[in-house]
């Protein structure tokens, strides 16, 4: 149901010439013991069906591609890779039948107790 836009997203990540590892969502992944890595999460929603034709369905959903790194090595360069990220998905971006929707925002910075540091990047899209 969400191939087109799983493939796509993927296809824009993996080409956009960053140079960090990426973890995508099932698949074997051991994270470096230094440096800055990425992990792809996506969350579809709940589809819009508001008309009476069966062919006009808008999907939705956000992908979070969290920008990890370790502890104690600073903010800004997980700062500038979450940049980095968001300027591959520009709003109106096209990820299968719909388009990134809002322009790509941070939360704030989690600290983990395994010596991680996650800054999550949300990408909306529908339409």
């Amino acid at each position: 149901m969400n191939g087109n836009i799983l493939n796509d997203f993927f296809n824009i990540l993996a080409g956009g010439g960053l140079s960090y590892p990426i973890s995508y969502p099932n698949v074997k992944f051991t994270p470096p013991n230094d440096g800055i890595w990425l992990e792809v999460r996506h969350f579809p929603n709940e589809n819009i069906d508001d008309s009476l034709s069966s062919q006009q369905v808008i999907k939705q959903g956000l992908f979070q591609v969290s920008i990890m790194g370790r502890q104690n090595t600073g903010l800004i360069a997980i700062d500038t890779a979450a940049q980095e990220v968001a300027a591959l998905f520009p709003k109106l971006t096209e990820l299968g039948e719909s388009r990134v929707s809002k322009v790509p925002y941070t939360s704030s910075v989690l600290d983990w107790d395994n010596g991680k540091v996650e800054q999550p990047l949300t990408i909306p899209y529908g339409g």
